[in-house]
């Protein structure tokens, strides 16, 4: 989810706007395989009456580029790859009508890492993506020229002049959003004289801790993991000695304004746990949620998706 509201000073114009999304290096040099994007535009429809008096200009846009780096060592057994990017962008319109300024501001950084192990026998795949993504707007009052137009428009007292400088209070918002997903795919193959035997395991998670402009944070995370192990004979594929799988998936959230961030390093308000053995559910786990959310703002987390007054990711 990418906020693009800085941009709003190229496309409040009564044309025709065209956004698209595309993944990075999705055909031609290293990659392999093709990837598909189903993108959605979210709008919001801002409380106050702005529409066109609002104008701007293209944003200030800062981006480190893609930063890939690749190692291996001598005998290309192992492989690690690194990469990085992060990204500011801000905008701004101003009111024709009042004079004041509205800021937008985003900024995003992404980190992953991988690691490959290969042998004979083995092979292990490891990583993580990380990332922390944080966007905020304000709101400045009017202009000195602005409230000095109406104070002799409106032929204002010294009282009016003073309601006015009152109007001038700038107002703000921001919400950060920290990101991890780390995975494991370990699968080992070994044989004697008589039987061929693998064994795999993989685990994956995704874990997001947001923090919102009142200091309301929460956080949650999703883990699977995963055990096969299957063994048969290398005279007649069709005697099976041994072929089992096990996983165990578990929900957990955390809300409160304390540190860590990270929400595993918290106690669960609120946890579920599914366990499975040889395709079938075996044992599901409720713990009694003891969450609590502000009711003024109108929390709701449905999912993976944090909802405020109905809408998702809106700011307060």
């Amino acid at each position: 989810r990418f906020d693009i509201s800085p941009f709003l000073g190229v496309v409040n114009t009564r044309k025709p706007v065209n956004i698209s999304a595309e993944v990075i290096s999705n055909s031609g040099g290293n990659s392999t395989g093709v990837w598909y994007l189903d993108a959605v535009l979210v709008l919001y429809e801002n409380a106050g009456d702005f529409g066109e008096r609002l104008t701007g200009s293209a944003p200030d846009v800062s981006d480190s580029g893609l930063d890939i780096n690749v190692k291996s060592n001598p005998s290309q057994t192992v492989w690690n790859i690194t990469a990085k990017r992060t990204l500011h962008i801000h905008g701004r319109l101003r009111s024709s009508a009042t004079g004041e300024i509205f800021e937008s501001r985003v900024w995003s950084t992404l980190h992953s890492n991988n690691i490959n192990t290969a042998n004979d026998t083995t092979s292990n795949s490891k990583g993580a993506m990380r990332g922390e993504y944080r966007s905020g707007w304000s709101r400045q009052g009017k202009t000195a020229e602005t409230m000095k137009r109406e104070e002799e428009e409106e032929e204002s007292s010294r009282d009016a002049i003073t309601a006015t400088t009152s109007k001038s209070s700038s107002k703000s918002s921001i919400r950060s959003i920290t990101f991890e997903y780390p995975y494991l795919v370990d699968s080992t193959e070994t044989q004697d004289n008589t039987t061929f035997n693998i064994i795999g395991n993989v685990s994956y998670a995704r874990a997001m801790d947001v923090q919102l402009n009142k200091g309301y944070r929460l956080g949650w995370t999703n883990a699977i993991e995963a055990y096969a192990e299957y063994n048969r004979s290398l005279s007649n594929h069709t005697d099976i000695n041994r072929q089992l799988g096990k996983s165990l998936e578990a929900f957990r959230v955390v809300n409160a304004a304390a540190t860590p961030p990270r929400a595993s390093s918290r106690s669960p308000c609120f946890s579920n746990e599914l366990r499975a053995e040889d395709g079938y559910l075996v044992k599901r786990t409720d713990h009694p949620g003891t969450c609590r959310f502000p009711r003024k703002h109108g929390y709701r987390l449905n999912g993976h998706e944090l909802y405020i007054n109905e809408k998702l990711w809106c700011s307060e």
